[in-house]
């Protein structure tokens, strides 16, 4: 029968030389057919192998050669990427060898060659991975398929080496400033058969090798002469970006950019907007305590900005050498206003009155002006900060929660004043409502306004006390010795937990006074409150020693007390539409046009309500004028004013409180056209 090997390897020398090794037999033995040549791949790595068949001439086969295979079956073997096929022999069953029983029924690989011992029942089985191609009697095997092999069986594989050719590409972005080279690396990847120990299953695989595969700079460079790109290269980021083994893109050009010019300019040189700045000594030598921040005013012939020329930039090239020019400069074009004047060079501006500086950019024109007025445009929030303006200040939008308005002058609102604090100095307009705030206007006359009634009772109750002194003095308890030794201490002692009790709570309350109002007391009231403290509120310690000393400080409040009771001044005054749950204080008189609801208010002037007051504490030191007031329910509303004072009420319902001076009266039904005051006796009169 005729035996035949087909075998595969790197050369036809090789193959034939390993089928005739296995057939065990000379080239004069066998006929040789050359299936395939080898081809030789990228970098002389063979790519593909030869293929040759090699047949033994049967006439060679004698009864010696049939005896020497009676103790093996027939065995296929195959070296990486070759396969070899052979005839079965039908033999008698052999007696096994200890050799063939290590491998009967099993496969493996061993130096690139399949090698496996089938015989009956006991077949091994082989399969295969993806880059693995297996043919069976020259029927291709799927990846992952297991088939077993009898001894008869021709098997085949093939591995195939993978190459990737390099892939590169120039760059040049659209303001030829930058070139970049951008590479996909290439490779090639060898693929061998991995050698096994005998099994009974078999999954052929392959191993990998990865060799890559460099870019010559020099093709490189002449793309880039090609695109003539001469300026900015760097020859050694070229090196580095062939030599890659990861995929990227290079930066291996850049040009220069040009060097911008500066634009002239406008150098203010004053504040335009608010600054914090140390505490302040007023005239009156008091010192002004507010919240450190204002807003800035000028003084005529003060330095207002100083114009700067522009100044030129310098040209840059690209990659391809090519210039390119600096940016354009331009300078600055001034538009006066009212209050300003520009020196014959035209680079100095001063201001020419007082005022606020105003100073506008809108491109290259600078608009300078100096306004006597802050006109804010919009509405006051935390954006925009707080307000301080040493001058009048009217504001078209709203001022927002948290958010503070002071001027020093008057204050005049067009929208709503939610949850905020408004200081005017005079006076104060809102046109729409205030809801949750703090407001005071004209704090100097406010500060008078609820000092007045405080000074008028400690001075009433001192002259008491006096007299009340002189007499203890007299009595047998009280000797003149003690007063000496002591001084009137003990005396004030007694007195204040008995008749002057109220006394002292004026004291206190004076204090307190003073205390909230402390950024507008000058040297004078402060000498007058250290008084207060070392004669009567430390009574242990009471600085009085005689009556005459507290006859001295009867005089200093009569003194202080026609200081504070001054005629209304026209210009403090506050003017609201609606009010609600505010704290309202004015030096002067008071207009509400809608009325007030839930709300604190005092004013040293009258208080005049077309509207209504529904809850509350009002109280006015000139008299009232309302058109309605008092509540249905549970909250009550208090009016009240100087006991020389009227309120006058149109309609007034139960449940409301009125007050004048110490009398008070408690309504309990609805009246109308109320107008109360006292006679001379301290009575109500109707």
């Amino acid at each position: 029968m005729e035996r035949s090997v087909i075998a595969r390897a790197k050369t036809v020398q090789e193959a034939v030389e390993q089928a005739l090794s296995l057939l065990d037999a000379t080239k004069q033995q066998v006929s040789i057919e050359v299936m395939e040549s080898e081809a030789k791949g990228m970098l002389g790595l063979y790519s593909k192998q030869a293929v040759v068949k090699v047949t033994l001439k049967t006439e060679e086969i004698t009864d010696q050669t049939i005896e020497d295979t009676q103790g093996s079956l027939p065995i296929l073997v195959a070296e990486a990427e070759t396969i070899i096929n052979m005839q079965a022999l039908h033999l008698e069953q052999p007696v096994a060898s200890p050799a063939m029983d290590a491998t009967e029924g099993k496969i493996w690989v061993k130096e690139g060659q399949i090698h496996f011992h089938s015989q009956g029942h006991q077949q091994p089985t082989i399969s295969t991975t993806d880059n693995v191609y297996l043919w069976i009697n020259d029927v291709p095997i799927i990846a992952g398929e297991t088939v077993k092999l009898a001894a008869t069986d021709i098997v085949r594989y093939e591995v195939e080496d993978k190459i990737v050719e390099p892939v590169w590409n120039i760059h040049i972005d659209d303001k030829a400033m930058k070139v970049n080279l951008n590479i996909e690396v290439g490779y090639v990847i060898i693929r061998k058969i991995i050698s096994a120990q005998p099994t009974l299953r078999l999954v052929l695989r392959a191993e990998e090798e990865k060799q890559y595969i460099p870019i010559e700079p020099i093709a490189v460079r002449k793309q880039l002469v090609e695109q003539k790109v001469i300026y900015g290269l760097d020859h050694d980021e070229v090196k580095r970006a062939c030599a890659t083994t990861v995929n990227g893109t290079f930066l291996i050009g850049e040009g220069k950019p040009p060097v911008a010019g500066t634009n002239g300019h406008f150098e203010i040189k004053v504040d335009t907007k608010t600054r914090k700045v140390q505490p302040k000594m007023r005239e009156n030598g008091t010192i002004d305590y507010r919240e450190i921040k204002e807003f800035p005013c000028v003084d005529d012939e003060d330095l207002i900005g100083i114009v700067h020329p522009p100044i030129l930039g310098i040209n840059g090239l690209n990659i391809f050498g090519e210039s390119i020019p600096a940016p354009p400069v331009t300078g600055v074009i001034l538009l006066t206003g009212q209050g300003v004047q520009v020196s014959q060079d035209g680079l100095e501006v001063t201001a020419t009155r007082t005022g606020m500086p105003e100073v506008i950019t809108q491109g290259r024109h600078i608009k300078l002006a100096i306004i006597p007025k802050l006109d804010h445009r919009g509405d006051v929030t935390l954006q925009t900060g707080n307000i301080h303006f040493q001058g009048d200040v009217d504001i078209n939008g709203t001022v927002q929660d948290t958010m503070k308005v002071e001027a020093d002058g008057n204050i005049q609102i067009k929208g709503n004043v939610n949850m905020a604090e408004i200081i005017a100095t005079q006076s104060l307009q809102v046109t729409a409502n205030v809801i949750g705030s703090e407001i005071a206007v004209g704090q100097l006359f406010l500060f008078y306004g609820q000092a007045e009634p405080i000074l008028q009772m400690i001075l009433e109750q001192t002259e008491f006390l006096t007299t009340a002194i002189e007499q203890l003095n007299r009595a047998a308890a009280f000797k003149i010795t003690d007063i000496d030794q002591h001084g009137l201490a003990p005396l004030l002692d007694v007195l204040f937990r008995g008749r002057f009790k109220e006394l002292h709570q004026q004291l206190q309350l004076f204090i307190r006074t003073t205390e909230e109002h402390k950024s507008l007391i000058n040297e004078e009231w402060q000498k007058y409150i250290k008084e207060i403290k070392n004669g009567f509120l430390n009574v242990a310690m009471s600085h009085f020693r005689t009556a005459n000393d507290l006859e001295r400080f009867v005089k200093r409040t009569a003194y202080l007390l026609d200081r504070v009771v001054l005629p209304q001044l026209d210009h403090i005054f506050a003017q609201f539409h609606y009010i609600q749950n505010s704290q309202i204080l004015a030096g002067g008189p008071v207009q509400v046009k809608k009325g007030c609801y839930n709300t604190q208010l005092r004013c040293s002037g009258v208080l005049e309500v077309t509207g209504f007051l529904r809850g509350g504490d009002y109280y006015a030191a000139k008299g009232m004028h309302i058109q309605e007031a008092g509540t249905i329910g549970s909250n009550s509303t208090k009016l009240t004013v100087k006991e020389d004072a009227v309120i006058h009420v149109d309609k007034l319902l139960g449940g409301t409180i009125l007050q004048i001076g110490s009398k008070m009266h408690h309504f309990k039904e609805d009246t109308l056209n109320v107008k109360a005051r006292l006679n001379h006796d301290r009575q109500f009169v109707w």
